[in-house]
């Protein structure tokens, strides 16, 4: 026995000295908490036997090492405020499990789930009482459908149909252990409801977490009031209210809005109800009377109903065109809890605070990756990003963007920025001409997991963990009812695959992203919320491919179902080219992916992502190929299979991709003004920064380093300029195409000849290089029937929207509107387009011309006068000097035909203006309106040969 004794002695401490404990740190409300800590491969073993300072912990492993040690863990325990410990090795905790017999209960407080009847009865040494959920439909519309507003004013309905949770449901024990216990409950009243009971060991206190998931027709059943009664015996208390109101629509300025402020907390005695996010997931209401306390979830005092119909008129592509049913499956979840010990407890369930090791240690662990963590390298990347999340921080919590469907969302970008079209307001976040909410779209809720983890920052996981929810409810398909055309999933309901609110929302479009995926997973580790695993492993059941696929490889770690690895195996093989590098949002869901499928299975990607990368890597290494969006994981995974100079002088011209970003100033104080953070950000929008700078740009920033190349090194990169071949090319009518978008007015049609964009490329050229390419750009020709079309130099945006003169080159086609708007797939007229390279160009004279100008319009946009003009000429003047370093006689003979040019204004010469190709760019003698002033101008030009 004393044998026995001193081995298992000396097996521990042979453990503990080979376990390098973390510190953990707790600064929250005492009570219990539930948080997960990864650990380094090799060094935990076994778990039962685990204590932090000697409190007895639940565990859960929820993911091993291929040694089989604990990667990740999740602990429950109780812990006093400002807490500080580590793990130690200690007798195992073997107290007893909350759930046993049909009975959750701690002893104080005894819960039972009945078949019928209410959804469960407890009991406590003051009181009983049961819960029941009660919901009422309005079967009236409540008028035409607004779009733009959840909350839709109920009118004068008359018919109604009530429906009540008494009916037949299911109840499983999802979690049991000594410390917490969740039951869960699922069944029907009217929509489709889960409920969650949780109890801890030492906090006499319910969790009843409900979730309701709209799976009856939007256009015909109006949710008009959801209620959780709890039925005991109770007093007279003042009925706490909150209400829809007519600000809650998706747009508006935030500058107007005012913060509900009702708590959502009422004492009845012994008893404490509250409710998490009460205020800002309005309409709510908490009632109490004689008989027992209700939680309005939809009050009917709010005068509203839940409109989940489909907007109308309104194009198609914004909206999910795969499922036209409506808002079906739009799910919320609610956090309820009834307390007889902590009459404080919404000061702890209002501010998610976990214990949390540190972000070095969070690191070493390698269970994320290899990621920089915020320090002295690549200070322009860490500052940019730090602003960035300070951003988001101060837009979330002055924007008060709140409503019970809609928290979690956040617009596009800064109030008043103008996007990549050149639309902008004042008061909204714009994008494509129209405004928009970011949702998951890039995979961004992901990227406030990453910065936790960099940083420790719980103001990040607080508001990743409102963005998770919201994508876990209302941006994924909780229920899809069965369709036998939908190829991947015939005749069967299901989950996930896209958005479900398609009021005015750009971002999760319905093919196959939108849904939670890494991000849920970081949600799940860090917080052990059963409702989020349970989407999850919906979501990853489906069959057929799409982003974030890589998801069923992290949930087989997490629950060890082979369903997962299957399914990711399936993906596998019907995936042609992994890793995607061609596709943005395969860079931006997949990233994350790549990293743990390295990180579960070392070297599975390497093959193909060393070919993917050689073939992809000519973009970065050639300044004229169109560069895409970064495809970061796989670049610095080839640089870790093989960490050539030729794999690393792709991460740095991705980086130098960002070089005018990075050297911005984002000094700004936490809590400046949100003006003050708008006028800083310099970025197109909150999805394109996620790809670029925040998902797995910090794993870029870490490969670098590791092979001594610096921030500085990267951002003094510079291409060299490498001219093309001369080419033109004849463009049959047939090739043309009109655009799709039914904002935009433009043809474009595609070349054979691959050149390059004809704007941008100078920022990453040297001085020499920009100056070349800049001239290369004014030697690209377009001829419809002999006549030049003008320069090629006119920002896309114009083109875009309708411009008639000039045209864009994006280098693998062009972007143009015919000067008399007729359609050149019809109007039989031949288009030719021509380079002539530096080495082929020679200054050559035109023929004479005098010409009255006729055609007028504003200049540069068409649509906007702004005192200058410009005209489409009929004919065309000599070149100017188009080559770098001209001899002096081609320079002497270019300045003499630009002095041969004359411009009146009823005959009197005027000085103002100047040409480019066959565009004449002016002003008039007085700054009148050409068009309309009476007056006749005339361009005119002697060719050299003439006396």
């Amino acid at each position: 026995m004393k044998k026995l004794i001193l081995s298992l002695l000396t097996a521990a401490l042979s453990f503990l000295s080979a376990f390098d404990s973390p510190l953990v740190t707790y600064k929250g409300v005492p009570g219990p908490v539930t948080f997960g800590v990864p650990f380094k491969k090799g060094a935990v073993k076994d778990v039962k036997n685990l204590n932090l300072n000697g409190h007895p912990l639940q565990v859960k492993v929820n993911g091993r090492w291929q040694d089989g040690s604990v990667k990740w863990a999740l602990f429950d325990t109780d812990l006093p405020a400002d807490f500080k410990g580590k793990f130690t090795m200690g007798k195992a905790h073997e107290g007893e499990l909350l759930y046993k017999n049909g009975v959750l209960s701690n002893g104080t407080v005894k819960v039972t789930f009945p078949e019928k009847g209410a959804l469960f009865c407890y009991e406590t040494p003051e009181e009983k009482g049961s819960v029941t959920l009660i919901t009422k439909f309005q079967l009236d519309s409540p008028g035409p459908c607004e779009g733009e507003n959840w909350l839709k004013k109920a009118g004068t309905a008359k018919r109604f149909r009530r429906y009540s949770s008494a009916g037949k449901r299911s109840v499983t024990v999802e979690t049991n252990g000594p410390q917490r216990a969740v039951v869960r409950i699922e069944g029907e009243a009217g929509y489709r409801y889960i409920i969650r009971v949780t109890l801890w060991k030492n906090e006499n206190t319910l969790r009843v977490q409900t979730t309701f998931i709209c799976t009856l027709d939007p256009n015909e059943n109006f949710l008009r009031s959801m209620i959780l009664r709890i039925d005991r015996p109770g007093k007279t208390v003042q009925r706490e209210l909150v209400t829809g109101t007519e600000r809650f629509h998706h747009m508006v300025s935030w500058r107007k809005k005012n913060s509900p402020s009702a708590k959502g907390v009422l004492h009845d005695g012994s008893l404490t109800a509250a409710v998490k996010d009460f205020a800002r997931l309005f309409p709510k209401e908490l009632a109490c009377d004689r008989k027992g306390i209700s939680f309005h979830i939809w009050p009917e005092n709010s005068g509203r109903v839940l409109d989940l119909r489909r907007r109308e008129k309104v194009d198609r592509r914004y909206l999910d065109y795969v499922n036209p049913a409506g808002g079906y499956g739009v799910a919320k979840t609610h956090d309820f809890y009834l307390s007889w010990s902590n009459s404080d407890i919404a000061e702890r369930i209002n501010k998610v605070e976990i214990p949390a090791v540190s972000p070095e240690y969070m690191r070493a662990t390698l269970a994320c990756g290899e990621y920089l963590l915020p320090g002295k390298d690549f200070p322009k990347s860490n500052a940019l990003i730090d602003f960035s999340f300070k951003y988001l921080h101060q837009y979330k919590r002055q924007g008060h963007f709140d409503g019970m469907m809609d928290w979690g969302d956040i617009p596009l970008g800064a109030h008043g920025m103008k996007d990549h079209m050149g639309e902008g307001s004042p008061e909204s976040a714009p994008f494509r001409g129209y405004t928009g909410w970011s949702n998951g779209d890039f995979n961004m809720a992901c990227a406030f997991y990453l910065h936790f983890l960099r940083t420790g920052d719980q103001n990040a996981l607080r508001d990743g963990l409102d963005f998770t929810w919201h994508l876990a409810d209302v941006d994924t398909v909780n229920f899809w009812p069965g369709d036998k055309k939908y190829q991947y999933h015939p005749g069967a309901d299901m989950v996930g695959k896209g958005r479900r609110h398609d009021q005015q929302h750009w971002g999760t479009p319905p093919g196959d992203y939108g849904y939670v995926c890494d991000d849920g997973v970081y949600a799940y580790l860090f917080t052990g919320e059963e409702r989020i695993l349970e989407v999850l492993c919906l979501v990853g059941s489906n069959p057929g491919t799409n982003y974030g696929r890589f998801m069923a490889l992290r949930l087989y770690e997490i629950t060890g179902k082979k369903k997962f690895l299957e399914r990711f195996k399936k993906d596998m093989e019907l995936e042609k080219v992994v890793p995607r590098l061609e596709n943005f949002r395969g860079n931006a869901y997949d990233g994350p992916g790549y990293i743990f499928i390295e990180s579960i299975m070392p070297g599975f990607l390497k093959e193909k992502t060393l070919a993917g990368v050689k073939k992809y890597a000519l973009r970065y290494h050639n300044v004229l190929l169109a560069k895409g969006y970064p495809p970061y994981v796989p670049a610095l995974l080839a640089c870790k299979y093989a960490p050539t100079d030729e794999n690393l002088l792709t991460l740095k011209a991705m980086v130098y991709q960002r070089k005018k970003l990075l050297e911005s100033d984002y000094t700004i104080a936490a809590d400046a003004p949100m003006d003050a953070f708008d006028k800083k950000w310099k970025l197109q929008n909150l999805p394109v920064a996620a790809l670029y700078f925040w998902i797995s740009y910090p794993y870029v920033m870490e490969t670098l380093r590791k092979a001594g190349i610096t921030e500085e090194e990267c951002l003094k990169f510079r291409y060299k300029w490498k001219d093309l071949q001369s080419t033109s090319e004849v463009l049959p009518n047939a090739r043309f195409k009109k655009t799709p978008y039914t904002q935009y007015s433009y043809y474009s049609v595609p070349l054979e000849c691959k050149l390059f964009p004809d704007w941008g490329v100078e920022q990453l050229l040297d001085a020499e290089g920009g100056k070349r390419f800049r001239l290369a750009v004014k030697r690209m020709k377009l001829y419809e029937n002999g006549k030049s079309l003008g320069p090629a130099s006119f920002p896309h945006r114009y083109i875009m929207y309708g411009s008639p003169i000039g045209w864009s080159c994006t280098g693998t086609s062009l972007m143009i509107n015919t000067p008399d708007k007729s359609d050149p797939r019809t109007n039989k007229k031949k288009y030719v387009f021509s380079y002539t390279a530096e080495k082929d160009w020679k200054w050559q004279d035109k023929p004479s011309f005098n010409e009255k100008l006729i055609r007028i319009y504003p200049f540069p946009d068409v649509n906007k006068p702004s005192g200058t003009w410009c005209a489409l000429l009929e004919n065309e003047s000599p070149d100017p000097v188009l080559i770098l370093n001209p001899s002096k006689e081609v320079k002497m003979q270019a300045e003499a035909a630009l002095k041969r040019h004359t411009f009146t204004e009823n005959g009197k010469v005027i000085k103002q203006w100047k040409r480019e190709r066959n565009i004449l760019i002016f002003k008039t003698s007085d700054q009148t309106d050409p068009r309309t002033n009476g007056r006749e101008y005339r361009f005119s030009y002697k060719n050299g040969k003439e006396k």
